[in-house]
């Protein structure tokens, strides 16, 4: 179990994404876009879409209260950010949470990178700065024992 911060930064100071441990990508809404895209994605056995609500909460408080980005980032109805994490603990775990720009505020949304393509276009994307907090280990052990 990880524990997002609440000292996190979206930074767009990265160029390859594909090297970032933690990152954000943001998807802008395109009027008419309908791309159908066929096929599953493959994704490692211990990928999963987090549903963490401490997390989803710290996330949902910072994106509507602070300002997170490092640059301007102006936000329309329907455009949508993915906030993806990996987590080193017992095994190694990737979550990715999902928000929707909705009357001037970013709600959750479940991510679904193939829905996600049909209307929107990915627009921007870089590093998440002090993405987790740590747990101390009694606490972590706690939580393992409890799932």
């Amino acid at each position: 179990m990880c524990k997002v911060s609440s000292k996190l930064k979206l930074c767009t100071c990265a160029t390859d994404l594909d090297k970032l441990k933690h990152f954000w990508i943001f998807h802008r809404y395109v009027k008419g876009k309908n791309e159908i895209v066929i096929g599953s994605p493959i994704f490692p056995e211990d990928f999963v879409y987090s549903n963490d609500p401490d997390n989803q909460t710290i996330l949902e408080r910072l994106l509507n209260e602070e300002n997170i980005f490092d640059v301007a980032i102006i936000p329309k109805s329907k455009d949508r950010l993915e906030l993806s994490f990996t987590c080193n603990n017992y095994r190694q775990n990737n979550m990715t949470y999902g928000f929707e720009y909705i009357k001037s505020r970013w709600v959750s949304k479940e991510y679904d990178c193939f829905g996600w393509m049909y209307k929107h276009d990915e627009e921007g994307f870089g590093k998440i700065k002090n993405a987790l907090e740590r747990i101390n280990k009694s606490d972590f052990k706690k939580n393992i024992n409890e799932n």
